[in-house]
């Protein structure tokens, strides 16, 4: 999984994420409840001592997959679980990521099983971004859409640098429905502050109400607000879309 981590990390950085908060191997752990003393990723991305997210990757091979697979789904349970239970974390939940590849065998078995699980780890929230991707003789595929790997970078890296930003605690009625995109911006709070609107055109029509969410995404992710367009080598081109 070498390989795989690094050009994850690579496609982090391009993205916008400092190489400088990224840690790995015994340096790579998160706080844990449970009387755990921490949970070992990885990868883990830390700013300023405080946890922002972290990346488990893990390799499921055609021969022992259908033996081993109720204790990987034990582990990568636990490990999150250990994780989200407890309050050494600086006050802010880390982004919990999870980066799977199942070599396809002779089971048929294995592959619901598998995906009814990384379902529930979505849906419980165990875990914020899931990547899985099945191989075989063929070559590499991507069963589900919504897990990705470009969706996956896109949408970690993203929500990680809109935690490394930190919340905005305040944020106006008429402005609430684009709380989503507006936390998913880049750059420092003050440059997002109404007083440094202007009254009409561009912005203003975003902020203060006067135009679609459609609009709105377009505009933003128009600006430096979102990471760049250059495509990323390894990983495809890169998501323009400001989702969370």
């Amino acid at each position: 999984m070498e390989p795989i981590v690094s050009a994850t990390i690579d496609a982090l950085v391009e993205r916008g994420v400092d190489r400088s908060w990224i840690q790995t191997g015994n340096a790579a752990s998160l706080p844990a409840s449970f009387g755990l003393r921490d949970t070992r990723w990885d990868i883990v991305i830390t700013k300023d001592d405080v946890p922002l997210g972290a990346i488990e990757f893990t390799a499921q091979s055609g021969s022992s997959a259908a033996k081993n697979l109720n204790n990987r789904i034990h582990e990568a349970t636990s490990r999150a679980l250990a994780v989200r239970s407890s309050d050494h974390n600086g006050g802010l939940q880390p982004q919990l990521g999870l980066f799977i590849m199942l070599e396809q065998g002779g089971s048929t078995s294995v592959q619901p099983r598998l995906e009814a699980a990384l379902n529930q780890f979505l849906d419980d929230e165990l875990y914020d971004e899931i990547a899985y991707t099945c191989y075989s003789d063929v070559g590499l595929r991507e069963p589900s859409e919504g897990m990705s790997v470009q969706r996956f970078v896109d949408r970690f890296s993203r929500r990680l640098l809109a935690r490394a930003v930190g919340p905005l605690e305040e944020i106006t009625p008429n402005l609430e429905r684009y709380r989503e995109v507006i936390e998913a911006a880049r750059g420092e709070k003050k440059d997002y502050s109404l007083e440094r609107v202007p009254k009409r055109g561009g912005q203003a029509e975003v902020l203060r109400g006067g135009c679609t969410k459609r609009q709105a995404s377009r505009l933003l992710s128009s600006g430096d607000y979102l990471s760049g367009r250059r495509q990323v080598p390894g990983w495809g081109a890169r998501s323009r879309s400001p989702a969370s």
